[in-house]
């Protein structure tokens, strides 16, 4: 927010968000805020006055004169004196929104009383020169008090505005100078300075705002994609796929027929055969045929021995798998 003032960031969160509550805040309300309130209110009414009272009367202010206009002078200048009480009022309550609404109150008060009065139109003639006077103190004044009014919620503004009304009298600058409306001096010399707060284009501000939250957020570490694999060598991948799954077929078929041989040679049933190779399942076989005899199979319960009748060899054989396998489904 450097880019646009601590003062602006002030004034919108304690004129958006009361005190004590909950707020939210969005840059373009942000944006917005300062383009209507400080810049065409406050920023405009500051730079029209002083480039009139240079304009009309070579930069110094006027004296006071009879040209009154009591249906539009005077009830500005009554609001404007009122106003150090309305805002302590509601600084008193703590309602810091509320007393920046009564200011602002009079700087649009302001605003339309010049297009009200048109200096412009004023300073066309010397008749009516005495009545321009007056109608430019009036603003001057009202600027000063807004700029008094202010300094609790922006510090800084008030010094520029003061510089370009040429007040360095510190006794003007303070609360108690807002006793009496009508303090400023004649023959001051106004001095326009850069604009107090620049209109924004809120599109292009939105946008760079978005840039400068992008370049200062931290940086996520880099996920390190893995390179996309060629078609040749996916394709690859797929043909040794296959090839494997077919020598694992090829390989469980000639495992089937070395049992089966196996089985045929030695007449043990070719499920209770578990070797992969020729030589592995005679073997099995042999230690199957050396513990399974025909007509008898010895077999133990508890401790009490017991002879078990079998009309064959494979009946003896697969009781004796099933003694050390268990029985299946």
């Amino acid at each position: 927010m450097a880019r646009y003032g601590a003062d602006a960031l002030r004034y919108y969160l304690l004129r958006e968000m009361p005190f004590g509550a909950y707020g939210n805040y969005t840059n373009e309300a942000f944006l917005t805020r300062v383009n209507a309130d400080l810049a065409n209110d406050l920023g405009n009414l500051v730079s029209r006055t002083v480039a009139m009272i240079e304009k009309y009367f070579d930069g110094a202010l006027p004296a006071w004169t009879d040209a009154v206009d009591k249906d539009m002078d005077l009830p500005l200048q009554q609001h404007c004196a009122q106003l150090p009480a309305l805002v302590a009022e509601q600084m008193d309550k703590l309602q810091f929104s509320q007393a920046l609404t009564e200011i602002w109150k009079v700087i649009g008060e302001c605003n339309k009383y010049i297009d009200a009065t048109q200096p412009w139109v004023l300073g066309r003639s010397e008749e009516s020169r005495p009545r321009l006077a007056n109608v430019l103190l009036t603003l001057a004044e009202c600027v000063r008090y807004a700029a008094v009014l202010i300094s609790p919620f922006m510090p800084r503004t008030p010094e520029r505005i003061f510089a370009q009304l040429g007040i360095a009298d510190e006794a003007l600058k303070t609360w108690d100078s807002l006793d009496t409306f009508g303090k400023l001096p004649a023959g001051l010399k106004v001095c326009k300075g850069e604009a107090l707060f620049p209109r924004l284009d809120i599109k292009q501000e939105l946008e760079a705002l978005a840039a400068e939250a992008e370049a200062n957020a931290p940086k996520l570490p880099e996920k390190k994609s893995e390179p996309e694999k060629k078609p040749e060598k996916k394709e690859k991948e797929k043909s040794d796929a296959l090839q494997a799954r077919l020598s694992a077929l090829e390989k469980k078929d000639t495992v089937r027929q070395v049992r089966e041989k196996a089985a045929k040679d030695t007449g043990v049933p070719v499920e209770l055969l578990t070797g992969e190779d020729e030589e592995t399942c005679k073997k099995q076989a042999e230690a199957i045929m050396k513990f399974a005899k025909p007509k008898s199979y010895p077999g133990t319960k508890g401790n009490r021995k017991k002879t078990t009748e079998y009309n064959s060899t494979d009946d003896a054989m697969r009781e004796f798998a099933h003694q050390i396998f268990g029985k299946g489904e």
